[in-house]
């Protein structure tokens, strides 16, 4: 025990701590599954270190854990050493040295008057004559606040096995949504997912982005979330931004904003059923080397064609091509065009620039740009120990307002038979306060006067 709870154990594992984090802070993580080693060309060797070693993501790695937890070990067995020294006193003060010696010759009704002052100040007294000698009067404040560094070490105690069991058992992912269609909460529909060891089921809840506000800054051709309408279950969320929300133990935050392309192909030739059309809607993600175009190839439902979109969301014309092409002034929707090409068995069928409501005709089929709307992703964090973190967090504050508002004091005044009184005591902090309390009780004896 007494090695356990050591303070050089303590400060060893701050350290390895401390040494752990200022690495995860230095070195690129990823999440799990993931070696970013591999896609930044490291070498092969190196990448395997790194993730045989967990340094891509030390943060969630098992010997963070581990020593976390020895960390845990520790403070529990300071925690048990307090509670015994706590116990073990009666105030946690040892008697205090004298401060003053003075003479009060010919004094009647000392004692008491003394015992008075002091009562007065809100201490409680105790009395005793030794061996027929002098009285001793003793006073105890806020003997109780003994109990400050236990409650200070169970606050740390809990707030540092929160952190543990939100380590172990934390789920946080992202999960993209179209704004009108409905996903579930489950892994398959993840595009990033980190689980603790405890944390591999899902709730399966729906989630539907029921509409989205967009604010568009015209001057400097930028987008922005200003809110939406989430629903996840059964609870309708009003989301934006900037602020999180709570819905079935989850905390959501929005991530990202993009553009859907909804598209109707009607026809006969090439669609799985006759006399049928082929409507559906997708996401477009930012295209390669830009930051305002975005772009996806999918296959067409029913079909078997390929479509590629690239959308130009304030589309201007490109200067200096001997070819009409377009790019995009900003990522607003102030002037949308979208590029689409058709392929079919490896060979272009047809391309084109449209518009919203625009189309073009291929092979006895002809394809419309219906609407351009747009999706969102959000990130899903379940934290199974953030209650026990505020707990601890509560009992820490708690110990330290024991510790520095009510502060443990003594007094205590010898007064033999011939006069002459002793006066001495302590207090955990504000010594010179204290002092200044004892001699004012010194002056109230001179004076022979009431408060």
């Amino acid at each position: 025990m007494k090695y356990l709870a050591s303070k050089k154990l303590a400060i060893s594992l701050l350290i390895i701590l401390a040494l752990l984090s200022l690495i995860g802070m230095t070195l690129p993580q990823t999440d799990p599954g993931v070696n970013n080693y591999q896609v930044l060309h490291y070498p092969a060797y190196v990448a395997h270190i790194v993730d045989f070693l967990q340094l891509n993501r030390i943060f969630t790695s098992w010997w963070l854990k581990f020593v976390f937890a020895l960390f845990l070990i520790n403070l529990l067995a300071c925690t048990l050493l307090q509670v015994r020294r706590a116990l073990a006193q009666r105030t946690n003060l040892p008697r205090g040295p004298v401060y003053k010696s003075l003479s009060f010759p010919g004094s009647t009704g000392l004692n008491d008057k003394a015992a008075y002052f002091v009562s007065a100040r809100g201490y409680k007294i105790w009395r005793a004559v030794v061996d027929g000698g002098p009285e001793i009067i003793t006073g105890w404040k806020y003997g109780f606040s003994r109990w400050s560094g236990v409650v200070l070490h169970i606050g740390l105690l809990v707030l540092g096995l929160g952190i543990l069991v939100s380590i172990i058992t934390e789920t946080d992912g992202i999960i993209p949504v179209m704004e009108g269609q409905q996903t579930t909460e489950d892994r398959a529909n993840y595009v990033m997912l980190s689980q603790g060891i405890f944390s591999d089921s899902h709730t399966g809840l729906p989630i539907a982005l029921n509409k989205i506000s967009v604010a568009v800054d015209k001057k400097n051709r930028r987008y922005s979330l200003a809110k939406g309408e989430l629903q996840f279950g059964e609870d309708i969320l009003q989301f934006n931004h900037e602020t999180p929300v709570e819905s079935n133990g989850f905390t959501i935050y929005h991530d990202r904003l993009g553009y859907t392309l909804s598209v109707d192909l009607t026809g006969t030739a090439g669609l799985s059923r006759e006399n049928d059309s082929a409507a559906f809607t997708f996401p477009l993600t930012t295209a390669p080397n830009s930051h305002t175009e975005y772009h996806n190839e999918i296959t067409v439902p029913g079909s078997s064609y390929t479509l590629t979109a690239r959308l130009y969301p304030n589309a201007v014309v490109k200067s200096g091509s001997g070819k009409l092409t377009y790019s995009s002034d900003g990522d607003a929707l102030l002037n949308p065009l979208v590029y689409v090409s058709v392929m079919a068995e490896m060979r272009q069928m047809e391309s084109a620039y449209l518009k919203k409501g625009e189309s073009v005709s291929f092979g006895g089929l002809k394809l419309r740009i219906t609407d351009i709307g747009y999706w969102s992703s959000f990130r899903l964090v379940k934290d199974h120990g953030s209650l026990v973190m505020y707990a601890g967090f509560s009992l820490f504050a708690i110990g330290l307002a024991l510790t520095y508002l009510l502060v443990p004091k003594e007094i205590w005044i010898e007064i033999s038979n011939d006069g002459n009184v002793r006066f001495g005591g302590a207090a955990g902090h504000y010594r010179r306060l204290f002092h200044d309390e004892l001699d004012e009780l010194i002056f109230l004896l001179q004076d022979g006067g009431s408060e």
